[in-house]
């Protein structure tokens, strides 16, 4: 009597596997972009939640959060490579909006306003400290992360500029969370190597203490209001995304100069395997918005709308979308 096959044959066994692999590649890449459709809907929904709180908190004081510190002789700072002044942000200033009580550090100074602490004072004497307390520097949001880039991997470093080890020579040695959004400071810039400069008729080129968009890190100065963007909010950029690998300037969602971008700049310029490639020290072509997300980045607008604008975009249109008053007819494609 013939006894039954009681196991499969090595080629069987091999045809299985070489199936079973071969459905694994199909389907692994839409996996993937299943993945990637989930983050990028996330990553919006974390910056329509910012400019929810960006809106109420007009509604309370009449103005926009802002940037940097006023001195007592009218002269507005948005950065200093020491710490020693209150240069918070607009991010820092919604924080109540979204549910983050940052005021435990004006509790733990004791006082009223965050323009009476100094960026340094928020590490408590322990700079190198990588928790929040004692330094607050290292206060770790999660509606700051973008769900596709590694920032939130990273969490804290002691890289960034004007903050950490500063490669222009500045600095005090903290360590500080990173964030991968920015306020969107116009289209004028004075400083790219790569010949991105654009000069406003009305402001110049000086696009980080003079920006023609929404956001800049002096803007204490002006103290924008929604009524200003005479460009329409619905046609207006106010908040894009960011990657801190790829600069140094991309970090501390509190301080006035990790908080703001360009878009003189090209979307996803200088990324990996670009010619030219990333450049993270090199803020004066890389204060900009990029993105991990496959094709281009989010954005969301003055009224609160969601917008993904394609890594291709038409230069102009992108530029003329990140000013706040300057007329321009924009057709960014869907």
């Amino acid at each position: 009597m013939r006894r039954g096959r009681t196991g499969f044959t090595l080629i069987e066994l091999l045809v299985v596997i070489a199936i079973i692999g071969l459905l694994m590649a199909l389907l692994l890449p839409a996996i993937q972009r299943v993945r990637e459709a989930s983050n990028r809907m996330r990553c919006g929904s974390n910056m329509r939640q910012m400019a929810i709180a960006v809106h109420n908190y007009q509604s309370d004081y009449h103005y926009l959060p802002y940037n940097g510190f006023l001195r007592p002789d009218g002269t507005a700072v948005g950065w200093v490579s020491d710490g020693s002044l209150p240069l918070w942000s607009w991010m820092a200033r919604i924080m109540p909006y979204i549910e983050q009580d940052y005021y435990k550090v004006l509790a733990a100074f004791n006082r009223q306003e965050l323009e009476q602490v100094t960026i340094a004072e928020a590490t408590t004497g322990n700079p190198t400290a990588q928790t929040a307390p004692p330094n607050f520097l290292c206060w770790q949001i999660e509606l700051f992360y973008c769900p596709s880039d590694r920032a939130k991997n990273h969490r804290v470093r002691n890289d960034r500029a004007n903050i950490g080890s500063d490669p222009y020579g500045g600095g005090f040695g903290a360590f500080c969370s990173v964030s991968n959004y920015g306020g969107v400071a116009g289209s004028n810039w004075c400083w790219s190597g790569d010949g991105h400069n654009v000069t406003d008729p009305a402001l110049g080129c000086d696009g980080l203490d003079n920006g023609n968009g929404i956001f800049f890190r002096s803007d204490v100065r002006v103290r924008r209001t929604i009524d200003t963007i005479s460009d329409g909010t619905s046609n207006t950029f106010m908040i894009g995304e960011r990657i801190p690998d790829l600069d140094i300037h991309s970090g501390f969602h509190g301080y006035s100069n990790h908080a703001t971008a360009t878009c003189a700049i090209p979307l996803n310029w200088r990324m990996e395997g670009m010619n030219p490639g990333p450049a993270p020290t090199a803020w004066w072509n890389v204060y900009s918005f990029r993105s991990r997300h496959i094709g281009g980045a989010n954005f969301v607008m003055a009224d609160g709308s969601l917008r993904f604008v394609r890594a291709g975009v038409d230069l102009n249109a992108y530029r003329a979308a990140a000013t706040i008053r300057n007329g321009e007819t924009i057709q960014l494609p869907q």
